[in-house]
């Protein structure tokens, strides 16, 4: 298989992390636990061009993305509030974004398909037949959201990375792509410049 067609998926835990902090000062990413510190180790190995593959993610990645952004800042906002996130998904729809909130979080999701684009990252618009993300979930025991992925790498990469718990756990049962860590890629020498 020649080199540029081999293709990396990237899911949207590797994307959220990138977005939160790829801007940040140094002192901030040295704080960030270790799943995100893989992330942007996997971003600076792409920028300083170790990998030949192509990279790619989709639309409905990006989908997932604004939610997580959205979470963030209303994380915040609970926090401020002197309320605690182990409750978060109880509080959460009692928290809005404003309209300037949201106009920043559409900013940034732009700036951020920009700096993707920057680096040679695909985003793929195209969708997936339902009764397929069904039949991977069933089949794998993964949720509706991880399967999609799985079915959108799947139709056009060799690699799906994530930082995601349920699909790493799934990773020995799933035949359709290879499940990979974002620390782990540069093992592949097929993917390395």
């Amino acid at each position: 298989m020649d080199v540029k067609s081999i293709s990396v998926y990237l899911d949207t835990s590797v994307l959220a992390n990138w977005a939160l902090l790829y801007k940040q000062p140094t002192e901030v990413k040295q704080l960030a636990e270790k799943r995100a510190k893989q992330c942007l180790m996997l971003l600076e190995q792409i920028t300083q061009g170790m990998f030949s593959c192509n990279f790619e993610t989709s639309t409905w990645a990006m989908a997932e993305l604004a939610q997580v952004l959205k979470d963030s800042i209303i994380a915040g906002k609970i926090l401020r509030d002197g309320q605690s996130l182990v409750f978060f998904n109880k509080l959460k729809r009692f928290y809005s974004l404003t309209k300037q909130e949201q106009e920043d979080l559409l900013f940034h999701i732009r700036k951020f398909e920009l700096f993707l684009k920057s680096q040679n990252i695909a985003l793929r618009k195209r969708g997936t037949d339902h009764l397929r993300v069904n039949e991977l979930a069933f089949r794998y025991g993964l949720e509706t959201s991880d399967a999609t992925h799985v079915a959108l790498a799947s139709r056009n990469c060799q690699f799906l990375t994530t930082t995601d718990r349920d699909l790493i756990e799934a990773k020995p049962k799933i035949l359709e792509i290879k499940v990979i860590r974002p620390s782990g890629l540069h093992i592949y020498k097929e993917l390395r410049s």
